[in-house]
């Protein structure tokens, strides 16, 4: 969350068509790290930063509260525990969010993508990122009933 806090406008490279980039400059440890965005993403931020407003003291945040101030980790925790309720998902935080995202870029492609995601979070070591190889009980669900005789 406290990445997500300190983006800042000019974290936004917009300006190329298809290359489009996060910057995050304060990930753990003050470690420096360009993300590249895919549509989804570059489309909601497109649309947030048309509604975004001015912020109320000049700062750049690109993220900022009802009260046009930045918005702090505990704004965010509690935006997404709203909506998290709106949607009736239980147990929810923002780090689930961060984990599904880990799964999903793995899903995709498998334990050759463990690379991706240990440079997309951050991570300096490879066995932090392995943590998100650990199948939850529904993959293990889906994986025994893929080989019952009655699927």
């Amino acid at each position: 969350m406290a990445e997500v806090a300190a983006l800042n406008l000019d974290d936004l490279d917009m300006k190329h068509s298809r290359d489009k980039t996060v910057i995050v400059r304060q990930g753990k440890g003050g470690k420096f790290r360009p993300i590249p965005m895919n549509k989804d993403l570059a489309n909601a931020l497109n649309n947030w930063l048309e509604v975004r407003g001015e912020s109320k003291e000049g700062d750049d945040a690109v993220f900022l509260s009802e009260r046009k101030t930045r918005i702090t980790d505990r704004g965010i925790r509690k935006a997404l525990d709203k909506y998290f309720g709106m949607a009736n998902i239980d147990n929810a935080s923002p780090h689930c969010l961060r984990h599904t995202f880990a799964k999903n870029v793995l899903e995709l492609g498998g334990e050759k993508q463990l690379t991706y995601v240990k440079l997309l979070l951050g991570h300096e070591n490879i066995n932090t990122t392995q943590r998100y190889l650990t199948p939850s009980e529904k993959d293990l669900r889906k994986a025994t009933d893929n080989i019952s005789s009655e699927r």
